[in-house]
């Protein structure tokens, strides 16, 4: 009889949890949906801004927090050349060995040795994939996500939408300035009309 009552507790607790990691993706995916609808609005005054500011969204006893950001104002990992890599992960806070060996290793992660075989290698599809590079540390991690992305719908940068890290990165490869990136394959994006 214990047994049986142990067993059935075990049984309700674990109905218990299904319950709410349900109610709680039910949650999160009301809260995209809303974020969807807001972010879409023809009102300007009533739309919100893909700005990255934080918006609580309340579901009964439950809270989701919505960051919307604009993926344009963020640079295109599978399109930086590899000046933009060395410049953005320098930036971030590598030393210059650092930042050379992770530039040569992003670029065989995803575009392969020469001679490789093409199936080894391609566009990363999650950016966790860059904790896997060897000499990326946690802290580096922390600061190139954010200025990173995968998305890449139009390939323009935005500069209003963007971070400091992303404007200091492709600045030098917009203006041409005189820290501009050593010549070669084209930039990893453009800037759009202001």
């Amino acid at each position: 009889a214990i047994q049986a009552l142990a067993t059935g507790r075990a049984e309700l607790a674990g109905a218990a949890a299904e319950l709410r990691r349900a109610q709680l993706d039910a949650d999160a995916d009301a809260a995209v949906a809303i974020a969807a609808h807001e972010l879409a609005l023809s009102d300007p005054t009533r739309r919100w801004a893909a700005d990255g500011r934080t918006r609580a969204l309340g579901f009964g006893s439950d809270t989701v927090l919505v960051d919307p950001e604009d993926e344009d104002g963020k640079l295109p990992l599978n399109f930086m050349t590899p000046p933009e890599i060395l410049r953005q992960v320098k930036l971030s806070g590598a030393d210059p060995g650092q930042a050379q060996s992770l530039t040569d290793e992003l670029i065989r992660m995803r575009d392969g040795a020469p001679g490789s075989d093409p199936r080894s290698h391609g566009p990363l599809s999650a950016l966790d994939e860059l904790g896997l590079l060897p000499d990326m540390t946690p802290d580096l991690f922390a600061r190139v996500a954010p200025a990173v992305t995968l998305a890449t719908p139009s390939l323009s940068f935005d500069p209003r939408v963007a971070s400091p890290l992303a404007l200091e990165v492709m600045t030098p490869t917009i203006a041409g300035g005189a820290g501009a990136a050593p010549a070669g394959p084209r930039p990893a994006a453009k800037l759009v009309s202001l």
